[in-house]
């Protein structure tokens, strides 16, 4: 997938899952190696986790560990003119703003809830996130996309619920992009009209999904892949 990356892009998001725990184990290893993967990218690539990267791995602890010592601000492996904002509370949380679009990548999972204690903190401390950095340009901001791996359904209620409102009074363009196993579009999602949600393909089997803002109220968003 490096090495398709499209000439015209300014940046790359993963949005996790980048390896399969059955067959790496988790080790220390399989990151450094899928780092220096991606490090061939020509332009800077933002990471997220996924559920395979740390929550389903044999040692949660050491995984989750390993996985922000090799991603975390792992943009910064390339020079670029990116203001990136960190959560001070989830430093893998990102945001910038481009070309008056916000960008929004914060850590939702798939997979099970293994301590809802902790799930329910997650998701709040991800929504108070969001939050603040769509209020941040609010005035100036013409389209926004947020990031993650994990879909909106019933144990991610307590973010995508309020996230959707939050967009709906915003009520500038906006596209929710996570993983998956097949590539899905879904138009009004959650049933909110200027909200886009699409699935991408599993990486090791698809091209990068290549996204283009038009600015154009019927059609402000256009896919290539």
């Amino acid at each position: 997938q490096i090495t398709q990356i499209p000439d015209d892009a300014h940046f790359v998001v993963f949005t996790g899952n980048m390896q399969n725990p059955d067959l790496t184990n988790c080790n220390a290893s399989s990151y450094s190696l899928i780092g220096d993967i991606m490090k061939l990218s020509h332009v800077p690539v933002f990471m997220l986790p996924g559920e395979k990267d740390w929550k389903e791995c044999p040692d949660q602890k050491s995984s989750w560990s390993t996985w922000k010592s090799n991603f975390v601000s792992f943009e910064n492996n390339w020079s670029h003119s990116f203001e990136v904002r960190r959560s001070p509370k989830r430093i893998e949380n990102f945001s910038f703003y481009f070309m008056n679009v916000l960008f929004v990548g914060v850590n939702i999972p798939g997979g099970s809830v293994y301590n809802q204690t902790e799930w329910d903190m997650q998701l709040s401390d991800n929504l108070d996130w969001t939050h603040n950095q769509i209020e941040s340009v609010r005035d100036d901001m013409v389209g926004m996309v947020l990031f993650c791996h994990g879909r909106a359904k019933k144990d991610t209620k307590e973010f995508f619920r309020p996230f959707a409102r939050k967009v709906k009074r915003v009520h500038v363009p906006s596209l929710y992009i996570h993983g998956g196993q097949r590539y899905v579009i879904e138009k009004q999602a959650m049933g909110t009209n200027n909200l886009l949600g699409v699935q991408t393909d599993n990486g090791g089997d698809a091209p990068p999904l290549r996204v283009k803002f038009l600015r154009d109220g019927d059609k402000p968003f256009e896919f290539d892949r």
